[in-house]
């Protein structure tokens, strides 16, 4: 099932990685490139959060799936709440599913005695609202908060990000588990 997903709300890079904390990590005295590193440390935590599948701040972010299946596990956590679950039907109208789902961690599966209704076009038809993430990187993901300051580090001395170093993506991957199967 194809998805797509976007944030409702940029991330606030110096609320994740403070302005002291980057300064420190590129042993910067000046503020001359400031505007150019505030490009890096979004570029940076937006890299992050799509390899982890982790969001580094509390926002809003909207899913669409092209169709509905038993269980569909959000693409961004942890996980805070889901606002919405809307659906187009066959009128070509949107739909509340309110009441045909329910929630378990990044898990939105069907309700008890629910089924999904039918949907005509499936392209993009189911539109979930969720609000997911951290309220504290540096204390909940202290990992991930490294890996985006190495990779600060990396694009600041003109690096790109076909070749992250290997630290950074080793960083983004502790929490992954290998499933076989």
């Amino acid at each position: 099932m194809a998805m797509t997903i976007r944030q409702a709300a940029p991330i606030n890079g110096a609320a994740v990685l403070p302005d002291v904390l980057v300064a420190q990590q590129l042993r910067q005295d000046s503020d001359d490139d400031a505007a150019l590193i505030g490009v890096y440390r979004a570029t940076a935590l937006q890299w992050v959060e799509k390899r982890a599948r982790v969001s580094m701040q509390r926002r809003a972010w909207l899913a669409r799936f092209d169709g509905f299946s038993t269980t569909v596990r959000l693409p961004i956590g942890p996980v805070v709440s889901v606002a919405t679950v809307t659906y187009d039907n066959p009128a070509a109208s949107s739909v509340d599913g309110a009441g045909l789902w329910r929630l378990a961690g990044e898990v939105l599966s069907l309700a008890f005695s629910t089924q999904w209704p039918a949907i005509i076009d499936p392209a993009g038809a189911t539109i979930v609202e969720f609000v997911a993430g951290t309220v504290d990187a540096t204390t909940e993901y202290p990992h991930l908060c490294a890996a985006a300051l190495m990779l600060i580090q990396h694009l600041y001395d003109g690096g790109n990000l076909n070749t992250p170093p290997a630290a950074v993506t080793m960083l983004c991957d502790v929490d992954r588990v290998p499933v076989i199967g």
